[in-house]
């Protein structure tokens, strides 16, 4: 089960036509992207999607393996030297693109520009917790009350107004990383833009693609690295059938219909995924207790799952099993459901109710509503009529005011449970429930004050996913494996926990049987 950002719309004729390699060429690893980002600005970045470029051409102080964890880039080393004071010592050995060294006023003139009132960033979130922060963003207090300074080139600090024992996770995300100068270049001139990351960009094609070529002053990864392209293919079928030709060497999404003919392939790639998809329950429901515990008691998980081929069982969180204790689920119960559903008042009952979703998704999401449509018609007798919108329109009806029912995807930009859990805090900017609770903000303050993958927090995880629960504000939607298809001629690509591609070990050709991460 997977949801998307908007897409961008090309011509696939068009990409066939450019994208062809001839034998004489230098192999080129070719994917796609459903949207195009609109600007090279990471302050800027509007879809997760847009991670799988960004992560390539620029790199923050550390980044993220599913083996390794937490790998240093641009630090050296990073040290909490209080609970309200980090330190970071930067590599020596990071550099620009254009051969001069990577300095810590390069990382506080991009944390000012991203905090800054006229960028309008809306990943300002990630540093809200850093001293002053929000003051800035919102324009009550000037930059250079910050809490972030350089000491000499080679040390940064960060000051903090409330402990945050994630920061060395957000420091991973694509927004958070360094940068050369204070203005960047428009698309059509990317090939300008100065980097760190293990690619430069050489040529963008609105509309079309982007071409990357490796950076020869980035000191990790594999040296002999084969030129990139990203196509933007705005159809999962037609980036399906463009992979198919050979025309593109990796497939971000496999349509789910076609998963049983490639499973057991070397070609085929099941990555799981922190996320916390569900479907959520919006203000009109808010004081309907009863139907929202008869709509999510009435759903036969286990037929979702085999309509989908999932690995993750829909009704459980779409959280690592090893981030709680216990398994906290919400299970088919219809003899249940139909006791909630007969408490409800007769006139709501013969309401229908919209469910609302974004066409970004595909067929897949659209599959999904439909079963669900289908479920709690023939389990409750309940009418739900289907809305897909474009999604821009779906993000929009969301911060206005949630429709009745609606289908939500949440990629995390970091491995932890705290990060799933304030998505539904009373200050979370995706608190799309509406939920307003002091004993569960109790729980995320607690969260926020123990280390991370500790008992304790595995404790307070499972409580705040069974206080979601217990109360029908959600149905969460499963362990989420986004499902790949990669060339096996092309190996060392990784695909972390968060969906960012890392194609720092890329390289062409290999010995039988050795694969991408």
């Amino acid at each position: 089960m997977r949801i998307y950002s908007a897409f961008f719309v090309v011509s696939a004729a068009c990409l066939v036509s450019q994208g062809a390699m001839s034998q004489t060429e230098t192999p080129v690893f070719r994917f796609h992207m459903p949207s195009e980002p609109s600007s090279v600005d990471p302050a800027r970045l509007q879809s997760t999607d847009a991670s799988f470029f960004f992560t390539n051409v620029m790199r923050g102080l550390y980044s993220y393996s599913n083996a390794k964890g937490l790998t240093p880039e641009g630090a050296k080393s990073c040290a909490f030297a209080s609970d309200l004071k980090l330190v970071c010592t930067l590599d020596r050995n990071a550099k620009w693109s254009d051969g001069t060294r990577v300095v810590a006023g390069d990382y506080v003139r991009a944390f000012k520009h991203l905090l800054s009132p006229t960028t309008k960033s809306s990943v300002v979130e990630l540093l809200k917790n850093v001293k002053n922060a929000m003051a800035v963003h919102g324009g009550t207090m000037p930059i250079d009350q910050l809490g972030i300074r350089a000491k000499g080139d080679g040390e940064l600090i960060f000051e903090f107004q409330k402990r945050d024992p994630d920061f060395l996770y957000k420091l991973t995300a694509s927004p958070l990383v360094p940068s050369k100068t204070d203005a960047y270049p428009e698309r059509e001139a990317a090939d300008k833009l100065i980097v760190n990351g293990p690619y430069k960009i050489v040529s963008w094609k609105i509309g079309r693609r982007v071409r990357l070529e490796p950076n020869a002053n980035y000191s990790r990864g594999e040296p002999a690295r084969p030129p990139v392209e990203i196509l933007f293919v705005d159809e999962d079928e037609t980036a399906y059938n463009l992979y198919r030709k050979g025309d593109l060497s990796f497939l971000r999404r496999l349509p789910t219909t076609n998963i049983p003919q490639y499973k057991g392939r070397p070609e085929f790639f099941q990555k799981p995924v922190s996320r916390f998809d569900y479907i959520g329950f919006g203000q009109d429901l808010k004081n309907q207790p009863d139907l929202r515990a008869a709509l999510s008691l009435s759903l036969d998980f286990k037929e979702l799952q085999k309509i989908y081929d999932a690995l993750g069982i829909p009704g459980c969180p779409s959280l690592p099993e090893s981030w709680m204790d216990d398994a906290h689920c919400v299970k088919f119960d219809l003899a249940r459901a139909k006791e909630h559903f007969a408490k409800v008042p007769a006139e709501i009952r013969a309401k229908p109710l919209r469910l609302v979703f974004s066409k970004a998704g595909g067929d897949d999401i659209k599959k999904g509503a439909e079963w669900l449509q289908a479920q709690w018609k023939k389990n409750l007798g309940f009418e739900v009529r289907l809305e897909g919108t474009e999604n821009g329109v779906f993000l929009s009806m969301l911060r206005s005011e949630s429709p009745p029912i609606f289908r939500k995807g949440v990629g995390l930009e970091r491995p932890t449970c705290l990060a799933a859990l304030e998505t539904f805090s009373s200050e979370g900017s995706e608190n799309f429930i509406g939920l307003d609770d002091a004993k569960y903000e109790k729980i995320i303050q607690r969260l926020e004050t123990v280390s991370n993958r500790s008992a304790k927090r595995r404790k307070l995880c499972g409580e705040g996913v069974q206080y979601l629960l217990d109360r029908h504000l959600l149905v969460p939607l499963g362990r989420i494996h986004f499902t790949m298809l990669a060339d096996p001629t092309f190996v060392g690509w990784e695909v972390n926990e968060m969906n960012q591609l890392d194609l720092s070990g890329l390289r062409f050709g290999s010995a039988p049987g050795s694969k991408g991460r």
